[in-house]
């Protein structure tokens, strides 16, 4: 089975030990918690449930736990999450609270964890983790694992950029983090040569 981890909650919320106001105003909490972008569909009359449908960001230093939800617009209002059953999505209670790491929000996503760290945050096992970035370096998406990419004539060595050193006949690439020789010379380990000199 596949957690398809949105939060579906029984009717309009609030977070549990969070006063109400907090909750209407989708803002922040003295814990660092914050709701962003709730929303929920209208249900039909004879419909007896309803879901709300929202992401929940821990902006602070410290772990934290959604442990329940109380509504004064409902009978019952309980945490749910969704799982994949086949090619059926099936509603399952949460036990135990959603824990929302230090620097990470909930996440929609269907695989993982169920949350994804900050932007200049990583993730490991169980929280996020800032990004060194090194010197001649800059946060972005990258291939080699780190979150950051180095900047144009640097290139990566390790966990730092180190400066690319051209030889004669060449010129910066594309990407700026490698170079290629000028026609009509061609690359040769790290120098060009004439094509004609082998």
């Amino acid at each position: 089975m596949s957690f398809a981890r949105s939060l579906a909650i029984l009717t309009v919320l609030t977070i549990a030990a969070v006063d109400s106001a907090w909750s209407q105003s989708h803002g922040q909490n003295q814990t660092g918690l914050t709701v962003v972008n709730p929303w929920s569909r209208a249900t039909a009359p004879s419909q007896k449930a309803g879901g709300v449908f929202l992401t929940i960001e821990n902006a602070s230093d410290q772990p934290d736990r959604l442990i329940g939800v109380e509504s004064e617009m409902s009978e019952e209002a309980s945490l749910h999450t969704m799982i994949r059953d086949g090619d059926v999505m099936r509603m399952r209670p949460v036990e135990g609270g959603i824990e929302v790491p230090a620097n990470g929000y909930l996440s929609n996503s269907s695989t993982g964890p169920g949350w994804k760290c900050e932007r200049g945050y990583r993730a490991t096992t169980n929280s996020c983790i800032a990004i060194q970035v090194p010197a001649n370096g800059y946060l972005a998406e990258s291939t080699n694992g780190h979150g950051w990419r180095c900047n144009r004539g640097f290139r990566a060595f390790g966990d730092r950029c180190v400066e690319l050193q051209p030889p004669k006949n060449a010129h910066l690439d594309r990407s700026g983090n490698d170079w290629n020789c000028n026609l009509p010379y061609r690359r040769d380990r790290n120098r060009c040569l004439l094509r004609e000199e082998t």
